[in-house]
């Protein structure tokens, strides 16, 4: 008689449905705890938010400084925004995604950026691979003011928000160095309720985007009690949990294959029958490979070599680049695909340039959405 096979759904079914549930939701580049909800502001209009503050939980916050015999943005300490840096355009998808400098750590696109400006001076493709500074806060939306038209009333829960330093926290920091009293607006008890105008910005004809050209501090009618803390999000932790590693962010930027897709194409290969031995094709293989990555390399000249691979035609795994398929050159950049129905009020490519433009910031809630998930559908 066999042996009765054991089963293997037992103690892990319900644990993986836990962590099923225990997901939020994906908003571009950020990962969202559960039942967390993100805020979009509109340009052109005045807003009367608060700011709350979150428990720290980073010991090596960006923000963290001793001032005097006081130290802020300290783990376990209450600290009202958290700062970070994003790339924009990464890897065939174009994508998002969260610079490593953010954490201190090593960045492989900010390392390639520093080799290119080291070899090749400041260029527009240098440029376009320096981080952008941005920050995320909690903040709970009172009421909304449109043109002329009266104050509307918004949901008054705590919600996320995300939005460039230049687009609002220096011209709030230019407002508390005029003011210190307003410091406390993130206080639970003394804070006081931001009522910030926004102004309606385009680039080149695109759609508008919101800029805050005037702060004021109002009194709160109520304070906040201290237990609405254990409700808020780790703002730390969602941008830890938005990042990728170094070797996944690597491989992302220079469109390396993964290490699956190559041991597949090995096991491919070793299959074919030889007449040769192992030993002996490993060897010619590697000396025509070598022979022929510096003829490539010498004849191809600096400014014209592909900075994926720096004119060799192969990756850091000895396969064919996948930037220049093999030739070593610069790609050519490829006029970008126009449908007959582009939905993208800016321009772009509804579904495929989702989070590559700086236009993407003041995309509407709705559409966004839709273009992100158009996205996904690849």
């Amino acid at each position: 008689m066999a042996k009765k096979r054991k089963s293997q759904f037992r103690g892990v079914v319900s644990a993986h449905s836990k962590r099923q549930q225990e997901k939020g939701a994906q908003y571009g580049y950020l990962s969202l705890p559960k039942n967390a909800s993100m805020f979009k502001e509109t340009p052109g209009s005045i807003l009367r938010f608060d700011i709350l503050p979150y428990i720290v939980t980073d010991g090596h916050h960006p923000d963290r400084e001793t001032i005097g015999d006081y130290t802020i943005a300290k783990k376990d300490s209450l600290w009202y925004r958290r700062p970070f840096k994003i790339h924009r355009n990464i890897g065939a998808e174009k994508d998002s995604v969260i610079c490593l400098a953010s954490f201190g750590q090593k960045c492989p696109i900010c390392e390639e950026r520093t080799r290119m400006m080291n070899s090749e001076g400041v260029t527009d493709d240098s440029k376009a691979l320096k981080s952008s500074d941005r920050h995320l806060y909690v903040v709970v939306p009172i009421a909304v003011k449109k043109g002329s038209g009266d104050w509307e009333k918004l949901e008054a829960k705590p919600q996320l928000w995300t939005i460039s330093n230049a687009m609002f926290q220096k011209k709030l920091d230019e407002e508390l160095a005029l003011d210190e009293d307003n410091e406390v607006f993130a206080d639970l008890e003394e804070g006081l309720t931001l009522e910030v105008r926004f102004s309606s910005e385009t680039i080149g004809g695109g759609q508008p985007f919101s800029e805050a050209s005037r702060i004021d501090f109002k009194e709160r009618k109520t304070p906040y009690e201290e237990t609405i803390l254990d409700d808020l999000p780790d703002l730390d932790a969602i941008i830890k949990n938005s990042a990728l590693s170094y070797q996944v962010l690597k491989d992302k930027f220079f469109e390396i294959e993964s290490e699956d897709d190559e041991e597949e194409l090995e096991e491919e290969e070793e299959e074919k029958p030889t007449r040769r031995s192992k030993k002996q094709k490993e060897k010619e293989e590697e000396e025509e490979e070598e022979e022929e990555e510096e003829t490539l390399q010498d004849s191809i000249p600096k400014k014209e070599r592909c900075k994926a691979c720096e004119g060799t035609g192969k990756n850091t795994r000895g396969k064919e680049c996948r930037i220049c398929k093999g030739t070593g050159r610069k790609p050519e950049e490829k006029e970008e695909k126009k449908t007959s129905e582009n939905r993208c009020p800016c321009g772009h490519v509804f579904g495929a340039d989702c989070e590559s433009h700086e236009d993407c910031d003041s995309c509407d809630g709705s559409l966004w959405e839709e273009c992100y998930d158009e996205k996904q559908k690849g």
